[in-house]
């Protein structure tokens, strides 16, 4: 069995990440990673998006579904099957979207801070679980008085 891990965010080495055919990039934090031994296939990171540059080119995941969480900023999510006619989304702190394989994708901060996200990613082919049959599987342990 695997250990709980607990860790603060700023613990964890920022790097550049950028894609040719752009200047743009976004700093990002590995939190959780299967490479390292943490986890069996969970992924977790923060991406910041800082404000005034151009953004990373529209990119895909073709075996990976993600998911994104805005901490703070604000700015324009584009979404498509086709990176020359995404839809495009305003987003701000407490926004969500879920990106499926091969959906194109690409982050626009148009705030004046950077824009803070948690992502994660799962491949496509893992098998699924619903939130109701964690939340029915859980070992329910009684607390003693004075516990909460």
């Amino acid at each position: 069995m695997k250990k709980p891990i607990f860790r603060s965010e700023e613990e964890i080495q920022q790097v550049r990440v950028s894609r040719p055919g752009s200047d743009g990039y976004a700093l990002f934090r590995m939190v959780f990673d299967p490479e390292r031994g943490e986890t069996t296939a969970a992924v977790l990171g923060v991406h910041e998006h800082p404000p005034g540059i151009e953004p990373i080119v529209p990119h895909c995941h073709n075996e990976v579904e993600e998911t994104v969480y805005i901490i703070s900023g604000e700015g324009t999510v584009k979404l498509g099957e086709d990176p020359h006619a995404m839809e495009e989304y305003d987003f701000r702190a407490g926004s969500c979207w879920y990106v499926p394989p091969g959906c194109y994708h690409q982050i626009i901060n148009r705030g004046d801070l950077a824009t803070k996200m948690v992502v994660s990613y799962f491949r496509n082919d893992a098998k699924p679980i619903s939130h109701r049959l964690v939340s029915e599987a859980l070992t329910v342990v009684e607390l003693t008085q004075g516990q909460s």
